[in-house]
């Protein structure tokens, strides 16, 4: 993990102590310099110029008429498959396509990208001013690696007070830090190593490995959410929750808003409302859930469990629909929330794993 590092420490440690003391005039700049020196470190050359090439078009478009708004957003689209998914296709349908190594946190860049050309496009933002705000935004390093993904909106204004936080904010910041430190290495590590790489390895119950892989993933992902928002909060800067006790929802909807919270409103806002979201016929609505949910579940990585994993939150999200809209019947809380509970937690074997070995181990293994 890259924030467990000395390297990382020390670096991160230099960064506040600079953008605390030095005067406000300079803080900016010395925040986009620590963010490119953290960026050079993990991505190396070869990560860093598809970036700042892909950087620099946005920035362009950003200003530029509506042709250039939809080359860009093409542009930064096609390279996320290109260098994310070249290698799923050439081994799907049997091309022999060049690949290349992704870039550092990609999919993150190209998802605030195509937010801000977005945004820019109906008026709700203007094109940053600030050739160094608009970076800092892009290669904020507290977000990079694993997000949550920031908003313009929200970002810009924060950076206005990027400073000395107060003290009650240090304690907060540093509380986040050593809890997430702690949902990461002190719970998700020594729960991976409890789970087995191939099912076939596995011999407790299914509902076992179900709740194992779900704490494990909560705790990863909100683990670095957690240090996320502490490392920023150290510079007096804000940045979105990512969880919301996603574990207590009582629909899937719910759970939705909840979890990935940052994921989950960029697919509803840029994928989901872009089809026409609900303002539709019910099986067209149906039909734009089950498109987000695939393709956020190809987000996730390149590979058919986590479009399958996908096509499962989407189909979930289409019978909650239905069910709303054909029978007025409402679950008891308590009820919902189990149902709830048990889909989510079930839907993780097809995260983690392939179909063919969840089948196997639903023929061999006990269910409790």
């Amino acid at each position: 993990m890259i924030f467990a590092e000395t390297w990382f420490i020390s670096f991160f440690l230099g960064a506040i102590l600079a953008v605390w003391f030095l005067p406000k005039h300079l803080r900016r700049l010395a925040l986009l310099i620590a963010c490119f020196i953290f960026h050079a470190r993990y991505a190396g050359q070869a990560g860093m110029i598809p970036i700042l090439v892909l950087s620099a078009l946005v920035y362009f478009a950003l200003g530029a008429t509506k042709p250039w708004r939809i080359a860009a957003i093409a542009i930064s689209v096609l390279s996320l498959v290109y260098y994310k998914y070249t290698g799923f296709i050439n081994d799907t349908i049997g091309t022999s396509i060049k690949t290349a190594a992704a870039p550092l946190a990609i999919s993150f860049f190209v998802f605030e990208f195509v937010h801000l050309l977005i945004e820019r496009g109906k008026n709700n933002i203007d094109k940053p001013k600030s050739i160094i705000d608009y970076l800092t935004f892009i290669i904020f390093f507290p977000s990079l690696a694993s997000g949550p993904i920031k908003r313009w909106q929200l970002f810009q204004p924060e950076l206005e007070r990027l400073g000395r936080p107060s003290w009650p904010l240090i304690s907060h910041s540093l509380f986040r830090i050593t809890l997430g430190a702690y949902k990461k290495f002190g719970i998700a590590d020594t729960i991976a190593q409890e789970i087995p790489g191939s099912l076939s390895s596995w011999n407790g119950s299914i509902s076992g490995l179900c709740l194992l892989l779900g704490i494990r993933i909560f705790m990863d992902f909100s683990g670095y959410s957690d240090i996320a928002i502490g490392l920023a909060g150290m510079f007096n800067i804000r940045i979105p929750e990512n969880f919301s006790f996603p574990y207590l929802a009582t629909n899937i909807s719910d759970f939705w808003r909840r979890w990935h919270i940052s994921l989950s409103t960029w697919i509803r806002d840029y994928v989901y409302i872009v089809l026409g979201g609900g303002r539709v016929s019910m099986m067209r609505k149906a039909a734009n859930l089950l498109v987000a949910m695939i393709l956020c579940g190809f987000w996730h990585g390149p590979a058919f469990h986590f479009a399958l994993w996908g096509l499962m939150q989407g189909l979930a999200l289409a019978a909650l629909h239905f069910w709303r809209k054909l029978i007025p019947w409402r679950m008891p809380a308590l009820v919902a929330w189990a149902g709830t509970f048990t889909f989510v937690q079930l839907s993780w074997l097809v995260f983690f794993y392939k179909i063919d070995e969840i089948i196997l181990l639903f023929n061999t293994a006990r269910i409790i």
